[in-house]
């Protein structure tokens, strides 16, 4: 697995996980940064499209909700991230959290419109995408 400048050791953590489930034939480029936003992500799209991966899972969602930014937000800058690996004929997976009710207690924010937002833009894209809790489904 190749390993991105100021990135946690290779193996620990999900991308450590999956390139140990596909093998030496596929490589993983962990290209996530802990706490990022779909904003943040947005930001630094060149950056990850440096490596020119051949195909990409995405998942944006869970610090949105987190830090109580709106779901329109979300929305944009997922179609705008969705639509920039369009145009570089990228495939891409998205992975979408199921929003947690019990952040309503605490925030302004309610969970089943950040549920939704992953399906709606998989769906709007024709892109595949599964939720945490539930496996892959076709677009």
């Amino acid at each position: 697995m190749e390993q991105l400048p100021g990135r946690p050791s290779a193996e620990a953590g999900f991308a450590g996980q999956l390139q140990a489930a596909l093998g030496e034939d596929v490589t993983i480029v962990n290209a996530s940064v802990s706490g990022d936003t779909s904003a943040d992500g947005l930001a630094r799209l060149d950056w990850s499209l440096a490596e020119r991966p051949d195909a990409v899972l995405l998942e944006l969602d869970a610090n949105d909700m987190l830090r109580d930014l709106t779901v329109d937000a979300l929305r944009e800058n997922l179609t705008a991230i969705l639509q920039r690996f369009k145009d570089e004929n990228i495939p891409v997976l998205m992975a979408g959290m199921r929003g947690s009710p019990a952040l309503a207690a605490t925030t302004s924010v309610t969970a089943r419109p950040f549920s939704a937002t992953c399906p709606r833009n998989s769906a709007r894209h024709s892109t595949p995408s599964f939720s945490k809790a539930s496996p892959p489904t076709p677009p």
